[in-house]
């Protein structure tokens, strides 16, 4: 191949890339939300209803349901997802008042 017409070609792909980031930057900014099911006011995307909580057992999960009244949905590697009824942000308030262990809403992240 000679110089010219790979130049050319490192052109092309360059400015596909570039199309292609500017394209998906514009989406995610206009709402596109890669599918998650919700959106914080922050604008990140976050799976509905599930709350999230770092525990050294599941014991110490379990525990931290019941304070909640939530239900432990999973625990793996000291992580635990809890499914939650009502409104995500005012149960980890009431957590935060009353000084329980620390959630927080289960994030979606995804590579663009």
């Amino acid at each position: 191949m000679s110089v010219k017409k790979r130049a050319k070609t490192i052109g092309i792909v360059f400015s596909a890339l570039l199309f292609a980031g500017a394209f998906g930057f514009i989406k995610n900014k206009a709402g596109g939300n890669g599918g998650a099911e919700g959106m914080r006011p922050s604008g990140d995307p976050y799976v509905s209803n599930e709350l999230v909580g770092v525990f050294d057992t599941r014991g110490e999960a379990e525990t931290a349901a019941g304070l909640y009244g939530i239900e432990l949905a999973s625990y793996s590697d000291k992580v635990a997802v809890f499914k939650c009824e009502g409104d995500p942000g005012e149960t980890i308030e009431r957590g935060r008042k009353n000084g329980w262990p620390e959630l927080s809403q289960n994030q979606v992240y995804s590579a663009y």
